[in-house]
């Protein structure tokens, strides 16, 4: 019985020192574990952060953009308008050059009649 009681004993042993084994293994894994957490954690800031800056960047560039387009229609809207206002002026001019032209000729015409 001595040695039934023996073997018991060396196998409850043998189980309390592999337990002991799993549960350092297990603490090593918890550890771990935790250790890859904080690490993706703070990855995953400094990648949100990157992203808000990005995301900043372009609203700022976006807006730029806007109001350039803005500038550029209002200065074409202007362009046009005082090329209009040109053509109208330059074509007045003809037209009082042609009259007077024309009203030379009347008097030319009605000086020989």
């Amino acid at each position: 019985m001595q040695v039934l009681e023996r073997d018991i004993e060396e196998a409850n042993n043998e189980k309390s020192v592999a337990e002991l084994k799993i549960e350092g293994h297990l603490r090593l894994v918890k550890n771990e574990v935790k250790k890859h957490r904080a690490t993706c954690a703070a990855e995953t800031k400094k990648m949100t952060e990157y992203l808000a800056k990005e995301e900043n960047q372009l609203n700022s560039v976006e807006n730029e953009a806007q109001e350039f387009l803005k500038s550029a229609e209002t200065k074409l809207r202007d362009a046009v308008r005082l090329a209009e206002e040109e053509t109208q002026l330059c074509a007045s001019e003809v037209i009082a050059v042609i009259y007077g032209f024309c009203n030379q000729i009347q008097e030319i015409h009605g000086v020989d009649d």
